[in-house]
């Protein structure tokens, strides 16, 4: 009787039955592990929309935070689910989704000198100071709150030059915070030096960042390895990063000037 109904219920959704005996398909099954839902709000209270939230682990004691899975967006509501978790302690991070990239490094004379920035629950920046959820198996763990924080951010500028020391005008300028050192992009990791090699990068928090630059290259030296490519009015330009060591640059509370980044270029 019960092998009859189960194939009455998959006749009617629509999804083939399996032979009696055997599990059902993939689709007919629930996706089973813990769900940890809640919802974002920004600085005034509101919900978020744009944020991206993501189940981050501490592998050991004093270690670095992971993400476990991909991140999820907030929806119209500023609410998130996380599912498929494993039962364990985990730190929930949620962040404002900046653009993929910044046209030119160049940018507004008068930065905002405050900007929204990734934050852990319940309510800290540093990622030493999150407080950890705890779910057990196939539990589902709801009302999960993240205020998003503000925090200073300042700028790192200096130039692009070439082995020669010559500027390299619209250098590719990648920047990345290295792990877990606090630093938070609130500014696309992509940017491009000015005509005279100088560049000047905003919104950058507290933090190590890794900052490698890039010269335009063209037809087989770009073909080899994938570069970045990027487009700016109507204009396409590829990027390799693979042909310079990135610069190790601090910012502890102040504007960082006078960098120094030399883009190698492709060898022939």
């Amino acid at each position: 009787m019960r092998s009859l109904l189960l194939l009455c219920l998959w006749a009617i959704v629509g999804i083939p039955a399996a032979p009696a005996g055997q599990q059902p398909p993939a689709a007919a099954r629930s996706i089973t592990g813990a769900v940890i839902a809640g919802r974002v709000l920004d600085i005034t209270g509101q919900p978020f929309t744009r944020a991206r939230v993501t189940a981050m682990v501490r592998r050991a004691a004093g270690e670095h935070l992971e993400p476990v899975a991909p991140s999820v967006p907030t929806n119209d509501l500023g609410e998130f689910r996380l599912y498929g978790l494993a039962a364990g302690d985990y730190f929930i991070q949620a962040s404002p989704n900046p653009p993929a990239f910044m046209p030119t490094a160049v940018r507004d004379s008068n930065p905002p000198s405050e900007a929204v920035v990734a934050t852990y629950y319940a309510g800290a920046i540093d990622p030493a100071l999150a407080q950890a959820v705890t779910i057990g198996n196939q539990q589902t763990l709801n009302g999960i709150e993240i205020g998003l924080l503000q925090a200073s951010v300042y700028s790192v500028s200096g130039v692009v030059v070439d082995r020669r020391g010559r500027p390299v005008a619209n250098a590719g300028i990648h920047v990345r915070p290295e792990r877990n050192s606090g630093g938070f992009l609130t500014r696309p990791p992509l940017a491009r030096s000015a005509a005279d090699g100088s560049f000047k990068l905003d919104g950058l928090t507290t933090g190590v960042y890794l900052i490698t630059p890039a010269v335009p290259v063209a037809g087989s030296q770009a073909a080899a390895i994938p570069p970045e490519v990027v487009a700016r009015g109507g204009v396409t330009t590829s990027y390799r990063y693979d042909q310079s060591p990135p610069v190790a640059v601090v910012v502890e509370g102040d504007h960082v000037t006078g960098v120094r980044l030399t883009a190698e270029r492709p060898q022939h």
